[in-house]
């Protein structure tokens, strides 16, 4: 049976000492966008855009969003960054349910601010498991409608905000499916790296252990003359023990050396008397 964490992050792709490397970016991005919110609020940069129906819920909604998020970051911090399922569920939809107070404050989907629902939600597709994230772009799509149909009923009688709430909500799913589809591909690519990668050290450690059971004497030598590999029949043969610690020369053994260089100057001339580059001697 799988564990939390495992479950949590199945459509993910990073390996496992960096795989919750994306919630540490996400979690330091929702620090700094709620910083820049209420800065730009201060600033009276754009009234309208930022909190132009609502200006006090704006204000307050930028303010707690960005206190949660700090909080939310130490404690986190604290756990390196391996919450379950539910915190990190729950963590997304605040993230959503502040979106949503700021595009009402700032008067309705029709806001550029409803761009920043589309970013929690492509987030909740890669880190969310395929359920979670399809209930998170659900539950984002019916509270931009429901927050249009209140708007048009209640406030200013504008259709035309249905009909961006109505896209959007559409935009919500369609980033939903595409950003599940896209982290699955990615991990299936990861896993499929991995075994190969497993499957190549499986046949390396294979190889080595052929080599160290051989009667055959081998000692492998790289360009700079020192040994890498030294098998049991050659320590035997040498009388030498390779200290895998310290780097050996084929110049510190002296039963080595004279037809190390015998058999470089043997093998290692062409005929047109031009002298080859290798980038490893194989001395048996």
């Amino acid at each position: 049976m799988p564990s939390t964490n495992q479950s949590l992050f199945a459509h993910t792709y990073y390996s496992p000492h960096n795989r919750f490397d994306l919630l540490r970016v996400y979690t330091f991005y929702r620090i700094l966008l709620g910083v820049l919110l209420l800065l730009m609020f201060q600033l009276r940069i754009d009234e309208r855009l930022f909190g132009g129906a609502s200006p006090e819920l704006f204000y307050w909604t930028s303010l707690s969003y960005t206190s949660i998020n700090v909080v939310f970051l130490l404690w986190m911090w604290r756990t390196r960054f391996q919450p379950s399922v539910s915190i990190l569920f729950a963590s997304l939809m605040i993230d959503a349910t502040a979106y949503m107070l700021l595009l009402y404050a700032s008067g309705g989907a029709a806001s550029s601010l409803a761009y920043l629902l589309l970013v929690a939600i492509a987030a909740g597709g890669i880190m969310l498991s395929r359920p979670l994230a399809t209930l998170q772009a659900a539950s984002t799509s019916i509270a931009i409608v429901g927050e249009s149909i209140y708007r048009y009923l209640f406030l200013d009688n504008n259709a035309q905000s249905l009909f961006a709430s109505s896209l959007l909500g559409c935009f919500s799913f369609a980033v939903s499916l595409i950003f599940q589809y896209l982290a699955q591909k990615i991990q299936t690519s990861q896993e499929e790296a991995q075994k190969q990668a497993a499957h190549a050290n499986h046949l390396q450690h294979l190889a080595h252990l052929i080599i160290e059971r051989m009667y055959t004497g081998i000692v492998v030598v790289n360009h700079n003359h020192q040994i890498t590999l030294m098998n049991n029949a050659a320590a035997r043969l040498l009388a030498f023990e390779l200290d895998p610690e310290q780097p050996t020369s084929v110049d510190d053994i002296h039963s080595l050396k004279d037809g190390y260089q015998h058999w470089r100057n043997q093998h290692g001339v062409h005929p047109d008397n031009r002298q080859y580059r290798y980038t490893n001697d194989l001395y048996s």
